[in-house]
């Protein structure tokens, strides 16, 4: 933290020797938003778009900040304005994907992962963000098979594992789902989510048995969300 604040304190002097200085505003943001100033952090991304409005990361970053904060449209006003900038951003798209999905815009959130991929064919994230999406419309065989080609670009991703897992259980294929349920327990042996969802995995295999022991070893493994 004490090299963050005197880097806020350096460019606060660039800003007292130029206030026009978009640049010094967009870094400060960035070092303000690390000690968890939020709010100032989008004052100054804001002045950096004042001076410069064709500031693509100022936009985009201000947009991160909003969806922190969890005022989705706004996040996805943000980033459509980087889009406007520099409409080749994968990156871009991704986040206004998971914009969207959080807004439960899913076929628009679809529509972004989409372009993502389009640009960027490696993206795993943006596979398992589209393939989240596919679940929520339904469209398990899909989502599937996004999730695959996350698994594919990112053999750790546990929650593309976890979520074709869903995807198949929803689909009628259980069998299929326990693999997952294996691969994702075995990377995070205390993932109680992992349990819960392999439990109900042997009730559809008609293993009531097994099924019991993994609610237990969920129950187990549960650890109480903080207190805010």
């Amino acid at each position: 933290a004490g090299r963050v604040l005197v880097a806020v304190e350096n460019y606060t002097q660039a800003i007292e020797i130029d206030p026009e200085f978009a640049m010094a505003y967009y870094n400060r943001g960035l070092a303000v938003g690390r000690l968890g100033q939020l709010e100032s952090a989008i004052e100054d991304y804001s002045k950096a778009i004042q001076i410069n409005p064709l500031y693509a990361n100022a936009y985009h970053n201000r947009a991160s900040v909003y969806f922190d904060q969890g005022h989705y449209l706004r996040a996805i006003a943000d980033y459509t304005k980087a889009l406007d900038v520099e409409p080749d951003d994968a990156e871009a798209y991704f986040n206004r994907g998971n914009a969207h999905g959080r807004a439960f815009y899913y076929a628009e959130a679809i529509a972004d992962y989409s372009k993502a991929i389009t640009l960027d064919p490696e993206h795993a994230g943006s596979y398992y963000g589209r393939g989240t999406a596919f679940i929520y419309e339904g469209r398990y065989a899909l989502a599937i098979a996004d999730f695959s080609d996350a698994i594919r670009i990112d053999p750790l991703m546990d929650e593309a594992y976890h979520h074709r897992a869903l995807a198949n259980v929803q689909q009628g294929t259980p069998e299929r789902a326990l693999a997952d349920c294996n691969a994702v327990i075995q990377m995070n042996p205390l993932d109680s989510k992992a349990f819960k969802l392999r439990a109900a995995v042997f009730d559809r295999l008609g293993e009531p048995g097994r099924a019991k022991a993994d609610r237990e070893r969920a129950l187990l493994n549960w650890v109480p969300d903080p207190e805010i």
